[in-house]
């Protein structure tokens, strides 16, 4: 029998979006068809048996997993579940106040026995936007399985068909997206062409992830992936394989794609720290997006806005500053 599950006070991930992520409205925009709100998620044994994901049916009872196919997010999850089932009414501070009539029955001389007579002020107020309830449910699949690492490789999939071309139609890939980013913590958007090897792809590529316990297999398999390093390279590696490990990461991840030449860790969904084998010359720091820019190259990762990554150059006090940076973002994470 599984330890007594619960339900997380607060999900350790970022719930809402206050904007459209850039790179998925890119993403979306350049569908020529119709497309859906989904992801695919690793959820570990350990999650799962806290009752991290007990909101979502996906339990572990008597030594099995157990999961529902369709689920409806409970309005207790967070806003964007609440307004899903419910609906919202918005303030739009943003656009100028319009005049509104109020009617009050008042007593005629402040006695009630002598009839009433309507009084009618008028002020100014906000304008107000009702957002319907949708309702919309999310799908669950189990899409694989780590059985060595005690994970399951879950997609989950918003039930609604969007069309980039269709009026507000970013509207409703925003609510769509704050709908799923919520409740599994993750977001994006495929063609509902997509295959399962889509979905596994966009899971897996790029990355080979390492168990964080295993630090001389780990040094031993992010060594072979780079050839003609020096003496001096190799203890550099090892070093700086060692100052991530005491920032106690979840796992270490090495890039076998765009990346190759990088190896890193991961702290965080939002929060990943990479290093480069072959110039070594930086330390990277990167947030939710960091599946998006482990696509590119050095060179074009380079040419990006400064804003989408920290770069630490490796002179001076540099561990001090990534210790500190690392702390800083998971304390605010917290917060």
């Amino acid at each position: 029998m599984s330890p007594r599950q619960r339900k997380p006070s607060k999900y350790p991930w970022k719930q809402n979006f206050n904007r459209l992520p850039p790179e998925l409205l890119a993403k979306a925009r350049k569908f020529r068809g119709p497309f859906v709100v989904a992801t695919p998620a690793r959820i570990s044994l350990d999650d799962i048996e806290a009752g991290l994901f007990e909101h979502m049916g996906i339990t572990w009872i008597d030594d099995g997993l157990v999961f529902g196919r369709q689920v409806l997010p409970d309005p207790k999850v967070g806003r964007w579940s609440a307004t899903n089932m419910y609906g919202r009414e918005v303030v739009r501070k943003d656009l100028p106040m319009v005049s509104r009539t109020y009617d009050m029955e008042t007593p005629n001389y402040g006695d009630w026995s002598r009839g009433s007579h309507t009084v009618s002020h008028t002020r100014q107020v906000y304008q107000r936007e009702l957002i319907p309830a949708k309702q919309l449910s999310i799908r669950v699949d189990l899409i694989g399985e780590e059985t060595g690492r005690r994970r399951f490789a879950f997609q989950f999939t918003v039930d609604e068909v969007l069309n980039p071309s269709a009026d507000g139609s970013e509207d409703a890939l925003f609510f769509a997206l704050n709908l799923l980013q919520e409740n599994v913590g993750r977001s994006d958007v495929f063609s509902t062409e997509a295959r399962l090897e889509d979905y596994l792809g966009s899971l897996y590529v790029n990355w080979e992830l390492l168990p964080p316990g295993e630090r001389e297999s780990n040094i031993s398999v992010i060594l072979t992936k780079v050839r003609d390093l020096s003496d001096r390279q190799k203890l550099e590696l090892v070093d700086r394989y060692d100052l991530l490990a005491t920032l106690r990461p979840s796992s270490f991840v090495l890039g076998t794609n765009g990346f190759r030449h990088y190896f890193g860790a991961i702290f965080e969904d939002d929060l990943v720290v990479f290093e480069n084998i072959e110039y070594g010359n930086a330390v990277y720091v990167m947030g939710e997006n960091w599946r998006t820019l482990s696509r590119l190259s050095r060179t074009e990762l380079l040419a990006r806005a400064q804003r989408d990554f920290l770069r630490i150059p490796h002179a001076g006090s540099w561990k001090k500053r990534l210790r500190a940076e690392v702390r800083s973002r998971r304390r605010k994470r917290a917060s």
